[in-house]
């Protein structure tokens, strides 16, 4: 764990105010248990930035509170980098996995979201041993979307107890990961929505029409986020306290979140009703949200504490938060830092194959088995 902040695995869900109610290859479900969790992380990278806009969405006089302010002025979105660490402790050794350490490094570009994207994980075995997986990302202007697994082959060597010669020998999948790993793959978004468009070639048969419902709804929710800025200025359920801190500062002044069990509620109701959750629900044939006034007691209940950085510009500089394995099945800490650097460098690689021939050579094998 990072020395510098003390661990607060045991420490009580979010302050709130407010009333809150109540010799073969590696087995396909390892790999799928490693795969899972770093894409998973991936994810979570998305989520944590999101709360962090979120973090910044009110207009009182304090300095957490000028952060957000400056945000909020800001006729487009500034470029982002995003820096850190999540680790993660697993207490289950049924997975055969102790211990993920992966490391974050992203830049985006606020005006049009290309980014380029890497995180790096150590994953320790119960055995032992490590291995170090990595995963890159680039996503252009144009639409072209590239990436680059890395340490696949080692991975997977390591598990299975045996060479790299001999699995791709007997597994023919493996000879495509081994053709792959260290390698650019290239795709574009129009070709991602076309793998889940209802075609026979498709991943996943979804009709056209929700697909292209989904796409104006992504749209709406770019042009429209000066809506739900209102409507939350209408009810600020988050604010922020230096009182009770249980981590140390890194360079900045440290604030912890509060959340207003009420105002969220009273958001949540008013956001529920906008046209663009009716919009939402629509697209995925769903009557009403399942984001009510029990599911925010619920997630209030499980929620962990949450600490921002704030500098002398009145920018969120770190995002700390940390998940304790009773309540979430395993201790998580999450320190990422941001920047936003007046230039982003996205290098578009010039050697690459194409993901979906990959994609089909990979399926061929696998019905061969």
């Amino acid at each position: 764990m990072n020395n510098e902040t003390p661990n607060i695995m045991n420490s009580p869900a979010i302050e709130q105010t407010g009333e809150v109610i109540g010799k073969t290859p590696a087995s396909p479900s390892k790999l799928g248990l490693l795969i899972g969790l770093i894409v998973g992380a991936v994810a979570l990278v998305g989520i944590v930035v999101a709360v962090v806009v979120l973090v910044n969405s009110t207009k009182k006089e304090s300095a957490f509170d000028l952060a957000v302010q400056k945000l909020l002025s800001q006729e487009e979105t500034r470029n982002t980098k995003v820096t850190g660490s999540i680790q993660i402790d697993t207490p289950d050794s049924s997975s055969g996995i102790s211990e993920i350490n992966l490391t974050i490094d992203s830049e985006v570009v606020g005006a049009s979201l290309m980014n380029n994207t890497k995180i790096g994980a150590e994953i320790k075995l119960v055995g032992g041993q490590s291995i170090y997986p990595e995963f890159e990302g680039v996503y252009t202007d144009s639409g072209d979307i590239f990436i680059r697994p890395s340490g696949l082959i080692s991975s997977i060597s390591k598990l299975a107890g045996a060479s790299y010669e001999s699995l791709s020998n007997e597994v023919p999948l493996i000879k495509i990961l081994g053709d792959i790993d260290n390698n650019w793959l290239y795709t574009t978004s129009d070709e991602i929505k076309g793998f889940i468009s209802s075609n026979d070639n498709s991943i996943a048969r979804i009709e056209d029409g929700s697909v292209q419902c989904l796409s104006k709804f992504a749209t709406s929710l770019t042009q429209n986020t000066y809506s739900l800025t209102e409507l939350y200025n209408s009810h600020p359920f988050i604010t922020a306290t230096q009182d009770d801190l249980t981590i140390t500062q890194k360079a900045n002044p440290l604030y912890k979140v509060v959340i207003n069990r009420d105002d969220l509620v009273a958001f949540s109701d008013d956001f529920n009703n906008t046209a663009l959750v009716k919009e939402f629900l629509g697209c995925v044939n769903a009557s009403a949200s399942p984001v009510d006034s029990n599911a925010i007691d619920e997630l209030i209940s499980i929620l962990p504490e949450i600490y921002a950085e704030i500098d002398d510009n009145h920018d969120i500089t770190r995002f700390y938060t940390a998940l304790d394995a009773e309540t979430y099945g395993a201790d998580v800490v999450i320190d990422l830092s941001f920047s936003h650097p007046n230039t982003v460098n996205i290098v578009e690689p010039t050697e690459y194959q194409n993901l979906s021939e990959t994609i089909e050579k990979f399926m061929q094998s696998a019905s061969n088995l």
